[in-house]
């Protein structure tokens, strides 16, 4: 019988490698879970796997945007939704694998988005407001909103706001009318952590290391010629923003390269904060040999 596996874990913890091992042995298709895997040309910055890395495992949800495009969550995980389906229909098992806790959060609970349509005028009037202001507005209409959200997440703070002012109705009442006929998935999820948080930062060090040296300055570069990617999402992802810095000479290399780390560092944390927030996760210590990680991964599974 079909299965769906879920690796979640913060970035540089081994989430692709184990995703990948588990799927050989489940005769499993891999779907990703990562918010900036999806675009086309950021591949160095994203640490996106390689064909070569696949070891034939089919995988999903990549290279499906244009840099320069917007690509919502809601896009993201009804497109998701319907590759997931599609594959347990036909009997074959899927392993979820990535970081982006928000959108494997709404895949897994089936989440039917607000039809709320966005109010350009509304969304600057909000931008000129602190994202404290924006948190302590929303607290006050939608208190259940404002607890699953960062204060510092003014993107998500400010649509949650706009959905309420613009509709009469609060993003929280949305997601529960979308509940009713919601399908949510039966998923075993695994997570990977260290319990030596300075074991985690080497790593991602050590990536960023990489990266640069594989060429990420040249390949954002390449982005910055294409036409609306300057102000796309795409080029707010950490290791992109930074480096459009040091070409614009705003910073020297050096403290763009320090900037990526401590980004994403940072991002790391908030990861583990929401991932920590999820109860049925079993979690595995990362910093041990792979095949005892991937041995103790599939016991959790025939359980």
């Amino acid at each position: 019988m079909a299965s769906i596996v879920s690796v979640v874990g913060p970035t540089a913890s081994g989430k692709t490698a184990l995703g990948i091992a588990l799927a050989k042995q489940l005769g499993a298709h891999v779907i990703s879970m990562d918010s900036m895997q999806i675009y086309q040309k950021m591949d160095i910055g994203t640490a996106k796997v390689k064909p070569e890395e696949m070891m034939g495992v089919p995988h999903h949800m990549i290279d499906i945007a244009s840099p320069a495009e917007k690509y919502s969550v809601r896009q993201f995980v009804e497109k998701a939704r319907g590759i997931v389906d599609e594959l347990l229909k036909q009997n074959i098992s899927v392993v979820l694998v990535g970081g982006t806790g928000l959108y494997l959060d709404h895949l897994i609970r089936d989440t039917r988005f607000a039809e709320v349509d966005t109010d350009e005028h509304l969304r600057v009037a909000l931008s000129q407001k602190s994202a404290r202001d924006l948190y302590d507005e929303l607290a006050e209409v939608d208190p259940s909103s404002a607890a699953r959200l960062h204060p510092n997440d003014k993107k998500r703070v400010t649509r949650a706001l706009e959905i309420y002012l613009t509709s009469g109705k609060t993003a929280t009442y949305w997601n529960e009318k979308s509940h009713c006929d919601s399908r949510p998935l039966d998923v075993v999820m695994i997570g990977l952590s260290y319990s030596d948080r300075e074991t985690l930062y080497e790593r991602i060090d050590k990536r960023v290391d990489k990266m640069i040296s594989l060429g990420l300055e040249q390949e954002v570069r390449s982005l910055l010629s294409m036409d609306g990617f300057l102000h796309s999402t795409a080029a707010k992802a950490i290791g992109y923003k930074e480096m459009i810095l040091y070409l614009q000479g705003e910073i020297t290399l050096e403290s763009a390269v320090l900037m990526i780390k401590q980004n994403t560092r940072r991002y790391a944390k908030r990861q583990l904060t929401w991932f920590r927030h999820e109860t049925d996760i079993h979690w595995l210590e990362a910093d041990r040999p792979f095949d005892r990680i991937l041995a103790d991964a599939l016991a959790v599974i025939k359980e």
